[in-house]
């Protein structure tokens, strides 16, 4: 095996005198490159790396390949979705980092606030029932796939409006109060037969009873406050953000089938007796004779 380090004269001089089939060894890679493919000598070019000061050193590839490696695509992050309402401008994404920090309390004011804001009356700082119908869908839509994300759906209006109903009562029609405070029973709003004082009362733990949160009442409200909230729950139901599944007529059952009866067997006719003929007079029997008159 020949090593050459040195210029094209030498080279060309160790392939004249170098034997059919040797191995040539090249330090210099510009002639390795301008020498690696000799197939009418015959020979077969190896490149030895030489080290610069301060380079690590290490097997070079046999063969040059101008061919980059493909790029791995780096995957695309979707589209963030908006928070901010087309209907109002508001933006609810301070709702969002309060509720993915789970701080209760202040989403609970936060939505209340933004209720407010949303039906124009945040100055006067309560609702009426028109107001309440004049909600935007889209707001109210927002709020609750918040507070049901965050909450791993133990929170929200939706979930609500399904204890609301399951309890006897309905959406914009005030129903027996005994239904509402069965409702307020269940969802934590009441204890010990009272309802409890707002807002200071609620329980703002991922541990509250199932429909606890939110609760955007007036503050220091005692009467539950069966009015607004059954207005509430009619814009809901007015949005298509909920339905009402159990006060759809159910499909009536199809009737029974009747068997009819299986025919009789006509009934044989009773044999008619034949009378008996009446018994001629004996002729033993003495004939009265008649008087004369």
């Amino acid at each position: 095996m020949l090593f050459y380090d040195c210029g094209c004269p030498l080279l060309a001089k160790g392939l004249r005198s170098n034997p059919m089939g040797t191995p040539v060894v090249i330090k210099s890679l510009s002639l390795a490159l301008s020498w690696l493919f000799l197939p009418s000598f015959g020979l077969t070019v190896v490149l030895a790396q030489t080290s610069l000061p301060g380079q690590v050193t290490g097997p070079l590839p046999s063969s040059v390949s101008s061919t980059k490696p493909a790029a791995t695509p780096t995957p695309t992050s979707s589209p963030a979705i908006s928070l901010i309402s087309p209907s109002t401008g508001i933006d609810y994404a301070p709702l969002q980092k309060r509720l993915q920090a789970q701080q209760w309390q202040a989403a609970n004011d936060l939505t209340r606030i933004l209720m407010l804001r949303a039906a124009k009356r945040d100055r006067q700082g309560w609702l009426t029932a028109e107001d309440i119908q004049q909600l935007p869908c889209w707001d109210l839509q927002t709020i609750d796939n918040l507070w049901k994300t965050y909450s791993d759906g133990r929170f929200g209006f939706t979930v609500q409006y399904g204890i609301f109903v399951s309890t006897g009562n309905r959406p914009g029609r005030l129903m027996m109060p005994e239904a509402y405070d069965k409702f307020g029973d269940q969802v934590g709003w009441r204890k010990d037969n009272q309802w409890i004082i707002f807002k200071q009362g609620l329980d703002y733990r991922l541990e509250a009873p199932r429909g606890h949160l939110p609760n955007p009442r007036d503050e220091y409200q005692i009467n539950g406050g069966r009015l607004e909230y059954t207005n509430l729950t009619k814009r809901l139901s007015d949005c298509q953000i909920v339905t009402i599944p159990s006060l759809t007529p159910s499909p009536k059952p199809s009737p029974t089938p009747q068997v009819s009866p299986s025919p009789k067997s006509p009934a044989s006719p009773k044999p008619q007796v034949s009378p008996s003929p009446k018994a001629s007079p004996s002729l033993s029997t003495p004939i009265k004779p008649k008087k004369k008159s």
